[in-house]
């Protein structure tokens, strides 16, 4: 029997102590998969989009460097969470928004066997869109040996081979 740590299903990881409060996480995580399963059931239909298993593999994408964004490998602000105010960004419009540049968000990418797999990113890179995350995976892509630039088609490139 493996030994438990502890007897929480999401306990908040080691990278965020300090960054937000356990309850404020929890919250955060359920909120991401319910977004995530509630857009994919169009995509990928009900088998494959369940609560659970997006919150475990959200958990797991934080757990494995959600301090820094997936992209630009700058630090998330986790204390930025849950403190979204809908009546504060619609007086302080732009200038409220960019305040929560670094808030963090999750992406997902789809792997070449077709598994989704979901990674951490700022809230201003996740709604930049896919060609300014393209653009990032190109200049994060190391030259090959004759120091031609690799060409990237998509955010996946940067997932492990």
């Amino acid at each position: 029997m493996p030994l438990l740590i502890s007897n929480k299903l999401y306990a908040l990881p080691a990278c965020l102590e300090g960054k937000c409060e356990e309850k404020a996480y929890v919250r955060w995580l359920r909120r991401k998969a319910q977004a995530h399963v509630v857009r994919d059931l169009k995509r990928f239909g009900r088998e494959s989009c369940i609560g659970a298993t997006y919150r475990q593999l959200i958990h797991q994408a934080v757990q494995s460097g959600g301090d820094r964004d997936y992209y630009t490998g700058l630090p998330l602000d986790w204390s930025l969470i849950s403190t979204y105010d809908n009546e504060l960004s619609k007086a302080g419009r732009d200038g409220y928004l960019r305040t929560f540049a670094t808030l963090p968000t999750v992406d997902h990418v789809i792997a070449e066997d077709g598994t989704i797999k979901f990674v951490t990113c700022s809230w201003r890179v996740n709604e930049s869109g896919d060609p300014i995350c393209n653009l990032i995976n190109i200049l994060r892509l190391p030259p090959t040996e004759n120091g031609v630039w690799r060409p990237c088609d998509a955010r996946n490139a940067l997932l492990p081979r």
